[in-house]
């Protein structure tokens, strides 16, 4: 997708700004716009992308009440690009690995992996809730051993399986 980019696109997402479809990157510390002639655009404002910062990596991004958040491991907190086109990342002590949205018996969930105090947990919160503030956020499963990093968060058929070098651990509803 970016030719001579420094860092490996982690994933893409799609977003509606002012009537016009376009596509993101995100990898490493950047989050680029695609345009429909399939030029990057360079980061001028908010809604031609965003610099996540220096030293800092992208790890995962999910869409999910119209907005799109982007995780950035468990140091470093949640990002936020709002339906309106601005960016804005918790102030909240809310991290993430890595994302999936989880289709319960009568709602949609975000479930996000994330590493707390060296015990790797996953929690998952529904629509209408706000993922940026800790306090909303749902429940929190430590998985597996501490010393095992997560490699996906996958949803199927109302099954959340956490993904991890350890093994896959499945948390259902």
């Amino acid at each position: 997708v970016l030719s001579g980019a420094t860092a490996a696109v982690v994933n893409l997402f799609e977003r509606t700004i002012s009537a016009v479809n376009y596509v993101f990157t995100v990898g490493g510390r950047y989050c680029f716009r695609i345009n429909a002639n399939d030029s990057v655009e360079t980061i001028a404002a908010d809604v031609t992308g965003k610099d996540l910062g220096s030293g800092k990596s992208a790890t995962d991004c999910i869409d999910f009440d119209s907005h799109t958040y982007v995780g950035m491991g468990s140091s470093e907190k949640i990002w936020k690009f709002s339906s309106a086109a601005v960016w804005s990342q918790t102030g909240d002590n809310v991290y993430a690995d890595k994302f999936a949205r989880v289709w319960m018996a009568t709602y949609a969930a975000l479930a996000r992996a994330y590493t707390e105090s060296s015990t790797p947990k996953v929690s998952w919160m529904s629509q209408g809730v706000d993922i940026m503030d800790d306090a909303q956020d749902g429940f929190h499963y430590p998985i597996g051993e501490s010393t095992h990093g997560f490699g996906a968060l996958v949803a199927f058929d109302r099954t959340l399986y956490a993904i991890k070098t350890d093994g896959v651990y499945a948390i259902d509803d």
